[in-house]
């Protein structure tokens, strides 16, 4: 259990960046992925539909440049480079895993 809350009313969506796959990728990833099975119908689709949401809009919005840095060096110095998309709301907040488990505390 981590510490960000696990609310109904929380979405949320787990990236694993790793040294062949950055964060984009991974978003990206996840996006098809998600979208493709929201089609087939292969889930409850108002929640799949609302994370496909999320990853666009984080997809839209994040400076991937920053993030990739910020990865190869969590990568580098054997720090865990998770990263996690919160949906409360209308309000889409996005972090690094740990950090974000640490303003929770």
């Amino acid at each position: 259990m981590t510490g960000i809350p696990e609310e109904k009313d929380i979405l949320r969506v787990e990236l694993h960046p790793d040294s062949d796959h950055c964060l984009e990728t991974q978003a990206r990833k996840a996006y098809q992925e998600l979208a493709t099975a929201y089609l087939r119908g292969a889930a409850e689709e108002e929640e799949m539909g609302k994370r496909i949401d999320m990853l666009w809009e984080f997809l839209t919005r994040a400076d991937f440049r920053s993030l990739r840095r910020e990865c190869e060096r969590r990568l580098r110095q054997g720090f865990p480079a998770d990263f996690v998309l919160l949906r409360k709301g209308d309000s889409l907040e996005w972090g690094f895993l740990d950090e974000l488990e640490g303003r929770d505390r």
